[in-house]
């Protein structure tokens, strides 16, 4: 197979090097081509036409190529996908279409069934809404990434027929707040990625149906307020990464229902204390060291970089205050308070006493003593 190249562009080929050819690969880097190129041999199995000025993607373009199985259309002009753009794609596996900069709507039925599809990737455009059902026929997708694009929320029925969906990439947004029919379609999700949007509000109940989910970040978000049973549902949850907001408020329970978690990140936030009542029915022994994280520390909890306040409302965070090696604590003594400039382990020796008769009692006596 001959490929032209003499139109290539350096961002995807800077030293102009061929990449690998034979019968069933076929590159067409930056060609100026404003229609998908005819001629491609029916028995491709991957192409790459990223770096053209397409502006659209007439119906059955690759209704001929039944043994296709990657497709990439990254940086060119589409619009829109029409109805039939992937018509006959019975071996495809991944599907391509990052930044397109003016690609802000996708046709119902633009989509037909195309059962190998497990990886979609419609990121970096400007999508702002899907039409319910869009999905309806992809039975098989396990990776959506709808990230970087104009979404100020999902509506019921946008995400329909995804059962099979694993990981969904949400970040880089405009979502303000997350509710239960965003994600009702979804029950499989192992990852969500809900990153870098306005997310002010989670909904109670939004998770419920998330059982298997085991990764979830909200990082980079407005959210100010943990409220009770936030998070109820997520029985299978590992890591929770909630850095990077405005959260100083954790109501009491507002981690319930996190039974596997291992990692809670509050990395730069507006904390200055809180309740151990926000950490009931949470098990501890999954921590390794302390449970809440310093500077120096690793720990089950990330706090650094906010303003906590140690005071005897922090007494819960130690088990034993007689232990002066800090055996036992759920915080490191080299942990930093901001009143005084003092570390956990300069202030529970100047308060030992009141926390001695302090009537707060750490987590279930962390879990027990371990």
């Amino acid at each position: 197979m001959v490929v032209d190249v003499s139109k290539c562009c350096c961002r995807f080929n800077p030293d102009h090097v061929l990449p690998s050819i034979d019968s069933k690969h076929s590159y067409h880097y930056c060609k100026d081509y404003q229609i998908v190129p005819d001629g491609i041999s029916s028995d491709i199995e991957l192409l790459q036409i990223s770096g053209n000025p397409i502006e659209e993607i007439q119906e059955n373009s690759f209704a001929t190529m039944r043994a296709l199985q990657e497709l990439f259309l990254d940086y060119n002009n589409l619009k829109v996908l029409r109805s039939g753009s992937f018509n006959n794609l019975t071996s495809i596996k991944t599907i391509s279409i990052t930044n397109n900069d003016n690609l802000d709507h996708i046709e119902l039925g633009a989509f037909p069934a195309l059962p190998s599809l497990i990886e979609l990737n419609m990121g970096h455009n400007k999508l702002f809404t899907l039409d319910v059902g869009l999905f309806q026929r992809l039975t098989g997708l396990r990776s959506l990434y709808l990230n970087d694009n104009r979404f100020q929320t999902l509506g019921s029925g946008m995400l329909s027929g995804l059962n099979a969906l694993d990981h969904l990439y949400l970040q880089d947004n405009f979502l303000s707040q997350i509710k239960p029919e965003m994600l009702s379609d979804v029950s499989n999700l192992h990852t969500l990625i809900l990153a870098s949007n306005e997310i002010e509000t989670i909904v109670e109940n939004s998770f419920t149906i998330l059982h298997r989910l085991s990764y979830l970040s909200l990082q980079g978000n407005k959210l100010a307020v943990i409220s009770a049973n936030t998070f109820l549902g997520l029985s299978s949850l590992k890591t929770l990464v909630l850095a990077q907001n405005q959260i100083s408020v954790i109501d009491r329970f507002g981690f319930s229902g996190l039974r596997s978690i291992h990692e809670i990140n509050l990395r730069n936030n507006s904390l200055s204390t809180f309740s151990h009542m926000a950490f009931n029915q949470i098990d501890f022994t999954h921590s390794w060291g302390h449970v809440f994280q310093s500077d120096s520390s690793p720990g089950f909890i990330n706090l650094t970089e906010n303003s906590m306040q140690c005071n005897k409302n922090l007494c819960w965070m130690q088990v034993s205050e007689e232990e002066e090696d800090g055996e036992g604590q759920l915080i490191s003594d080299d942990f930093a308070c901001i009143n005084n400039g003092q570390t956990w382990f300069q202030y529970r020796r100047a308060i030992v006493s009141d926390c001695s008769s302090s009537k707060t009692t750490s987590i279930d006596n962390y879990n027990e003593h371990h």
